[in-house]
């Protein structure tokens, strides 16, 4: 059995290096366990793949039981990530520090904490989380039932939350986060992914998609160093402080528990690798939908890179095992569509996970 710690700053490559799917693992959680960009929901396709092959064995929090009851989940707790709540969905124990067995105990508290009483999370059901820094929010507006949000409906609903997301200096980082919120290829582009996920996330055990708004702010090169984030992303955030000075970053993760890209196109493009399949479904008219005339699918991914572009937005995202980015770190610029590297791992039906990150 393998003990995989969850730490402060726990990245991308940390969790590929450290999860082996071929033994029994259990996690820990540190006290100050948290994540660099686009690692929450790597974590979550990882333990979805885990819980699927039941090799996620048991979890380790570092409260006691005592304080558990005693006090109420704190909402900036990871106990109230999403990552978290993957784990509690997972059917697995959860021990305090002590090895006490509180797994109602602390399903229920969570359960409490960020509202997951709005929406069944297991049971074939889907459970839409709309998460917001550092609490968690489930807008009606999300669960339309058969009806899928409009980009208004985005631009209303999410507008307010990002402006409250990004404490403003000067007239300059004034500006620029009104470019950001009154622009509709931001509400394109979820709109966009947020489809996606619907298509995709839908298991017959346990379905989870989510929106996450939060900041990030990098005080010095060194720190971007010392995050371990892969290489391309480093040099974008590299690239924009020494270009523009730029330290604040509007992230929008959105996270599904499916089964990954390439699981859902490989059929569709027979004799091609994983990178290859992949890197094909940001192409017009790729897609694993049905198709129906007239209607022109395949246009998702291509149009949500676009407008991520036009945003000056770097989009990271994990699927199947590999990492995409719309970012070319040589010539430091922006893609319409992404470079694909393969994070060397042997599952190719890893969930997806994106994230959004754009300089204010």
């Amino acid at each position: 059995m393998s003990l995989v710690k969850i730490l402060s700053g726990c990245s991308i490559r940390y969790l590929s290096r450290n999860i082996n799917f071929d033994s029994l693992i259990r996690l820990e959680f540190s006290k100050d366990a948290s994540f660099t960009l686009g690692a929450e929901g790597f974590l979550i396709s990882l333990v979805n793949e885990l819980g699927r092959r039941k090799s996620l064995s048991a979890v380790n929090i570092h409260l006691s039981r005592y304080e558990v009851e005693r006090f109420s989940v704190k909402p900036d707790s990871y106990l109230c990530s999403a990552g978290f709540i993957n784990v509690c969905v997972q059917n697995v124990p959860i021990y305090d520090r002590y090895g006490v067995e509180v797994t109602n105990l602390v399903v229920e508290s969570v359960s409490r904490a960020v509202n997951m009483d709005y929406g069944v999370y297991n049971a074939a059901q889907s459970y839409s989380l709309f998460a917001l820094d550092p609490y968690y929010a489930h807008p009606p507006a999300f669960i339309l039932g058969d009806f899928d949000p409009s980009e208004e409906d985005f631009r209303k609903l999410l507008g307010p939350e990002i402006e409250g997301c990004i404490v403003g200096g000067g007239a300059e980082s004034r500006e620029s986060l009104d470019k950001i919120v009154g622009s509709m290829n931001l509400y394109v582009f979820l709109k966009e992914i947020w489809e996606n996920t619907v298509h995709h996330a839908r298991r017959s055990d346990i379905s989870l998609r989510y929106i996450k708004i939060s900041r990030v702010i990098y005080h010095s090169v060194s720190e971007i160093n010392k995050a371990d984030l892969p290489l391309a992303l480093a040099a974008y955030l590299k690239g924009r402080a020494e270009e523009r000075g730029s330290k604040k970053y509007l992230i929008i993760d959105v996270v599904d528990s499916g089964q990954g890209v390439y699981k859902s196109l490989r059929d569709n493009l027979p004799g091609l690798s994983k990178v290859e399949v992949i890197r094909e479904a940001f192409r017009q008219n790729s897609t694993s939908k049905v198709r129906r005339s007239p209607v022109n699918r395949g246009l998702g991914l291509r149009v949500a890179m676009k407008c991520a572009k036009s945003l000056g937005g770097l989009v990271v995202m994990t699927t199947s095992g590999v990492l995409c980015v719309n970012y070319d770190y040589r010539e430091d610029d922006l893609l319409d569509q992404v470079q694909v590297f393969d994070i060397k791992s042997d599952v190719d039906n890893l969930s997806t996970s994106l994230s959004l990150i754009i300089p204010v």
